[in-house]
């Protein structure tokens, strides 16, 4: 069986910047990430299929080592995979503590929906022409 291409896009890599994301954290990911591709576990879900079936957008609970907190404490990551090409694009990392949910403050939660919403758009555009 053919081996994924694993790609950190430039939000990713910024996101790493920005929370201080240590290599052993990244090269975790990497690992995680080449691992799961497109099962769907109790960490991850697909929210969008390409309508040709081209390329699927995921979004998954990560943990945080450096916080002993798991995942409900973790980090949520968005990663985007091409089928045809086996690539997997990891995306955009935010801490959880930053999106919405009971006892949060959500700081973050509106650019999550937005950069979703504006991923599905482009990779629409750059791959399935609509």
């Amino acid at each position: 069986m053919t081996e994924w291409n694993y790609i950190e896009t430039e939000y990713f890599v910024r996101s790493c910047e920005e929370y201080g994301i240590s290599q052993d954290i990244k090269d975790f990911i990497e690992e995680w990430a080449k691992s799961v591709r497109r099962q769907i576990t109790p960490s991850n879900k697909r929210p969008f299929i390409s309508p040709n079936n081209i390329f699927e957008i995921w979004d998954a609970r990560i943990p945080n080592p450096d916080a002993n907190k798991g995942k409900s404490g973790g980090y949520r990551l968005v990663y985007y995979i091409h089928l045809s090409e086996r690539n997997l694009f990891v995306d955009l990392m935010v801490d959880r503590k930053d999106l919405d949910y009971k006892g949060s403050n959500g700081k973050k939660q509106k650019k999550w929906d937005g950069h979703l919403a504006d991923l599905k758009k482009e990779l629409l555009q750059k791959y399935d022409n609509c």
